[in-house]
């Protein structure tokens, strides 16, 4: 903090004064950072655009508050963009000598320069605890930009309300993003699904603020008539149709509330199918950035978990037949349910390899359908993601989540955390109680745990208090009789009064009343 501003706050007590003079602190400072930036573009003229304005995002990103880890190898140095799922977007910088730099750095500033052909890049990091930064420098003549695609299908997933919905916006979202850097990072396949990719309608938290043009109506109905889901034709031509905001609400609250129906299922695996063939082409990011050995024994030893478990299929897709024995209370897309005795459940698990920075960590999609007889054809044709689809009480679904550490060991037995996620994904997707140490890591139940209590607490309560009204009344009721059976004798009527068990009445009517209504609020919340 310069001295200047240091002198002010401590001499003003004014606080509008304060945030006056911090805003104005705030513009200049921000004046003088987009001039650095432009004198930056000028000193970068002789490179191509898109490395000069890939440069330009490294500066804008750092000296925006995002920090930048910046490694050094053998004469070159590499400069991490942009990270998602589908690409990664770095700068290499050749001829490059570095001075005090450290991969483990997270340098927050950056100023850039040049003298006659060489680049000086100078960088800072803040060190908050000692307060002395850490001063490093890079010079280099030359650079190159590296951008590195990736099957993004096979790692992104959603954990909000609509998994299935959520994953294909976040997938068209890949693409999008992709395009943004230039039409040559899709492929063909990409190309055809992007009227799709800025369609806000598949997402389940916008209701009034969607907008599609002619080229994403038409690819919308290509595919709804293609799925056989023509239902959804009406809704989405009053969405069009609609003049005012809250009739284009309704009609969009409707789309979204019929689309996660199992009736719909098509219609998202029409769309999803057709991104994963478009996908298909790139490679596993999991495979091009983790160790190969060490990537391989996981997938051997997640395998042998679901295989000695029964499942059948193949790495990452795994599914089970079996059957659901006794009464399970379970929740259900919000909804608690009593489910059992079921002979036809469909488990599946789907493993997904989310990989950043270094760090590899599996996603276990976890769906159960309890199938009904005439609809066991359909067992080798659903996945995971169709446990989301609501179908009253014949499907769930459960997102889970492992992390595998940086620095794998080198022995897969030592995947102690993981096995164990692996294990709850198993049991989860079988209604199997968990043991005592797996309910602990486990971030969520199938049952609101905390519903429920508070349900049974209210209901103790209200027992409780209704035991209490019921036995006064009827004490007092039982004295008037015993007053005018016994011809208004006090005594007798008082020895009929204490021969009736008034703690039985009591606890009976009490507990009676209690779990009457508390089956009454579970089952009342399926309307």
């Amino acid at each position: 903090m310069a001295e200047e501003t240091k002198k002010f706050l401590l001499n003003e007590s004014n606080l509008e004064d304060i945030l006056t003079y911090l805003e104005e602190v705030n513009s200049e400072y921000l004046i003088r950072e987009n001039q650095k930036n432009s004198e930056a573009s000028g000193l970068l003229s002789k490179f191509d655009e898109k490395e000069s304005k890939a440069f330009n995002e490294f500066l804008e990103s750092i000296n925006g508050g995002d920090g930048s880890r910046i490694s050094m190898d053998k004469g070159s140095c590499v400069i991490d963009i942009r990270e998602t799922e589908a690409l990664m977007m770095s700068i290499i910088l050749e001829n490059a000598y570095g001075e005090n730099i450290e991969s483990d750095i997270l340098w927050d500033h950056a100023e850039l320069s040049k003298s006659d052909d060489t680049y000086l890049l100078e960088l800072v990091c803040s060190d908050y605890l000692d307060g002395e930064d850490i001063l490093g420098k890079i010079s280099f003549s030359t650079m190159s930009l590296n951008i590195q695609l990736y099957n993004y299908t096979l790692s992104v997933v959603s954990r909000g309300n609509s998994v299935p919905w959520d994953t294909l916006t976040g997938l068209l979202g890949e693409i999008e993003a992709k395009r943004s850097l230039g039409s040559e990072y899709i492929n063909e396949k990409e190309e055809e699904l992007l009227p799709l990719c800025n369609l806000e309608l598949f997402r389940p938290s916008i209701f009034d603020t969607v907008e599609f043009d002619d080229s994403q109506y038409e690819k919308l109905t290509i595919y709804i008539e293609r799925s056989n889901c023509q239902k959804l034709l009406p809704i989405l031509d009053s969405i069009r149709k609609s003049e005012t905001k809250k009739r284009r609400q309704k009609y969009i609250k409707e789309f979204k509330n019929e689309i996660i129906k199992f009736q719909y299922e098509p219609l998202w695996r029409s769309i999803f199918d057709d991104v994963k063939a478009a996908a298909s082409e790139y490679p596993s990011k999991a495979e091009v950035l983790c160790e190969q050995v060490q990537l391989k024994d996981i997938r051997s030893v997640v395998s042998k978990k679901f295989f000695d478990a029964g499942f059948q299929g193949e790495y990452p897709h795994f599914r089970k037949m079996g059957s659901l024995d006794r009464l399970h209370l379970a929740e259900i897309n919000g909804i608690t349910y009593w489910v059992g005795y079921e002979k036809n459940m469909a488990s599946y698990v789907d493993c997904m390899e989310f990989c950043y920075d270094g760090t590899l960590t599996l996603y276990f999609v976890i769906g159960i359908i309890l199938l009904k007889p005439d609809k066991l054809d359909t067992f080798n044709k659903l996945d995971a993601f169709s446990g989301f689809f609501h179908d009253r009480a014949r499907r769930t679904g459960k997102v889970l989540c492992g992390y595998i550490p940086k620095m794998l060991p080198d022995s897969s037995r030592d995947l102690g955390d993981l096995l164990e996620t692996v294990s709850i994904a198993i049991k989860k997707s079988m209604f199997q109680k968990l043991s005592g140490s797996e309910r602990k890591n486990l971030n969520k139940y199938d049952i609101d745990k905390k519903s429920i209590l508070m349900i049974g607490l209210i209901w103790t309560i209200a027992g409780i208090l209704y035991g209490f009204m019921m036995t006064v009344s009827f004490m007092i009721f039982e004295l008037i009789v015993g007053l005018i059976d016994s011809s208004g004798s006090i005594s007798e009527a008082w020895a009929f009064f204490i021969q009736t068990p008034w703690w039985i009445f009591f606890a009976g009517t009490s507990f009676g009343f209690g779990i009457l209504m508390l089956i009454i609020s579970l089952f009342a919340q399926r309307s």
